[in-house]
């Protein structure tokens, strides 16, 4: 009969005992013997049979005693007390077996998500890319990759692709630098972030902190593999194949991400220490260290001279040291041979290895954080749209922005990315601010005082455009709360303008940094006001068009990895369709800037005669200006458009 039949009743061990034909149980059949118990195991001499787990035991078929009719207690020959030794001595070895294969199984189901999520990220990726834009920006995209991707392979292929020294001689230089970097822009929200699904059954699942760390280790491997093809595509011309340099960017771009999540694991761990006046003491001292150190170790040489100054901390004991610790990177990376490769994989291995190891022996409460973060984040969106934006963050009090003037709101919602600025990033203002007027001074003093040095001072176009990814104090920053912006009375352009105003302002006053000295050593600072003016102009055209293409592409940043190769996939995409509508718009400008200033010039019958350059330069500079305005106009309106248009209900969670 089934065990579960004749309405029977559940028996020892758990069995449901069958109703016998007189209505009583049945005994169930005796169970086959596990083999010896864990005493009989510790003692040679003990009988087999024995379990050892205080119910009993039977020297010949390992039936347990307790489960025998007329049989009941702990085996006769081991007793109580030797039950309270096994007790004593720890957990069987059938249980190390069982926590042993849950252990097993747990990674199992890790391995299986990290599948899982793979195979989610390509139909992801092919379902936006058949929406008509995603069609239109693949386009695009593929179209410049297989550009960009040819003449480097074509350039590669003419110059050999052999490393020179001047790579071997920097390079640890670049790692070091990318090292940094990565610290710095990667937060603890990028480096520890879970997504609430993870958050609600990775926590509370049979994982512990170390398997959720090696999840998070080899998620972040993944997205380094992607970064490390496209980096090796780019550098083949510089540094040889692409195949060969790959393993060793791999484990540099591995080096980085590890780095920023030791980093991010260890401000999680001394969090309490290095948090209120305490932590801003500690962080004034060690910038007074580092500071005196590095103008010690260089105080004899002359600061104008870059590259002196490059020579000087390269000779340094400290240089040697981080040098020493990269050696396998670079050699990995410019190996020409099978063994050199081979020794530097396993040196760079031996360090990302040794840099795991801490991040494991730190076992900091990143979950704990990770849960606070998300649920903070959720009542920040919960008050931003029951209360509105100016209710968002919640805090201690900060020292307040002066209000700015109405402006047609455009002021009020500068006012609201100042404050935002002022309480989040502010030492990022100071870097910019401090590099511009550095970067300025080395310009005038490593370079002749000429014109060419004002015109090079202007081109650091490029250096804005990757520097405007960086403060997303606009529509980027804010796409959580475009319900409530949607709502404003407000019209479209003054909204985009008090959008985009804070990020122009701070980037239009490090291009004065970088500028203004090389204009005043060559004996033009009273064109500075109008410099400025340009300034302003091209940087307000920037951020415009990057708030366009983010509010008819939108996606959320925050919390993104960096090293993700979609991420890094759209940002250089944008930067490359960006820059070409930028360039476009300032060549035009130009362009009519030239013929607006030799018409107005030939009114003034001074076609015939020699022009002063002076003269010339401030009418042009003027065309120019006028010209830019317009660009500028049509672009902010533009965004102003699809602000209107966009739907932040129908935005997909990223």
């Amino acid at each position: 009969m089934h065990p579960r039949a004749g309405g029977g009743r559940r028996g020892r061990g758990g069995e449901f005992a069958s109703a016998g034909p007189g209505g009583g149980p049945v005994d169930p059949p005796p169970r086959a013997a596990r083999g010896p118990c864990a005493l009989s195991r510790a003692h040679p001499g003990g009988t087999p049979g024995h379990r050892g787990d205080g119910r009993g035991c039977d020297a010949g078929g390992g039936v347990p005693q307790a489960d025998r009719p007329g049989s009941a207690g702990p085996c006769r020959r081991h007793g109580r007390a030797g039950l309270r030794r096994e007790r004593a001595a720890g957990p069987a070895t059938d249980r190390g077996t069982k926590t042993a294969a849950g252990a097993a199984g747990t990674n199992g189901a890790l391995v299986f998500l990290l599948g899982l999520r793979f195979r989610g990220g390509l139909r992801q990726m092919r379902r936006s890319v058949a929406t008509p834009k995603g069609k239109l920006m693949g386009g695009v995209g593929a179209f410049l990759v297989v550009l960009w991707i040819g003449s480097f392979l074509l350039t590669g292929s003419s110059r050999g692709g052999t490393p020179d020294e001047a790579i071997h001689a920097f390079l640890p230089l670049i790692i070091l630098l990318m090292l940094v970097t990565g610290v710095l822009r990667t937060s603890s929200d990028q480096a520890i972030s879970f997504s609430p699904a993870e958050v609600n059954f990775l926590f509370g699942g049979p994982f512990s902190r170390r398997q959720l760390l090696l999840y998070r280790v080899a998620l972040l491997a993944v997205a380094s593999l992607g970064l490390s093809v496209f980096v090796a595509v780019l550098g083949a011309p510089d540094l040889g194949p692409t195949l060969r340099i790959l393993p060793g960017i791999f484990s540099a771009v591995l080096l980085a991400q590890l780095v920023s999540l030791f980093a991010a694991v260890l401000r999680e761990r001394v969090g309490l220490v290095l948090s209120g006046r305490l932590g801003w003491g500690i962080g004034v001292l060690v910038l007074v260290l580092a500071a005196s150190g590095l103008f010690g170790a260089v105080g004899s040489l002359d600061l104008s001279d870059p590259r002196g100054l490059l020579e000087a901390v390269r000779s340094g004991p400290e240089w040697r040291a981080v040098e020493l610790a990269l050696t396998p990177f670079t050699l990995a990376i410019t190996a020409m041979t099978p063994e050199g490769l081979a020794l530097g994989l396993a040196g760079a291995t031996a360090v990302n290895g040794a840099v795991l190891g801490a991040i494991l022996l730190l076992d900091a409460n990143y979950l704990e954080a990770a849960s606070r973060k998300g649920e903070r984040r959720y009542s920040d969106l919960q008050r931003a749209q029951s209360q509105g934006i100016a209710r968002a963050k919640p805090g201690r009090r900060h020292r307040g922005v002066p209000r700015l003037p109405h402006w047609g709101g455009a002021g009020t919602i500068a006012w609201r990315q100042l404050t935002a600025l002022r309480r989040g990033s502010f030492g990022l203002v100071l870097l910019l601010l401090a590099a511009g007027a550095v970067g300025g001074g080395w310009i005038v003093r490593s370079e002749p005082e000429t014109l060419v040095v004002v015109v090079l001072a202007l081109l650091n176009f490029p250096l804005f455009l990757f520097l405007a990814d960086s403060l997303r104090f606009d529509f980027r920053g804010d796409l959580d709360a475009l319900e409530t912006l949607k709502a404003m009375p407000l019209r479209p352009i003054p909204l985009v303008l008090g959008q985009i105003a804070v990020p122009t302002a701070l980037l239009t006053l490090t291009a004065l940094g970088l500028t203004a000295p090389p204009l005043v050593a060559a004996g033009y600072g009273a064109a500075l006001p109008l410099v400025a003016v340009l300034l302003l102009l091209v940087n307000a055209l920037i951020f415009g068009t990057k708030n366009y293409l983010f509010l008819h592409f939108p996606v959320s940043l925050r919390g993104r990895n960096p090293a993700d190769i979609r991420f890094l996939g759209r940002m250089v995409l944008f930067l490359m369709v960006e820059a070409f509508i930028v360039l476009a718009a300032v060549g035009a400008s130009a362009l009519c800037a030239v013929i607006g200033a030799a018409v107005f010039l030939g009114s003034l019958g001074l076609v015939g005669i020699k022009v002063p350059t002076v003269v010339f330069a401030v009418t042009f500079a003027l065309a120019f200006g006028a010209f830019l305005c317009f660009p500028v106009y049509l672009m902010l309106g533009r965004a102003g458009r699809a602000f209107e248009n966009l739907d932040p209900s129908r935005l997909l969670a990223d």
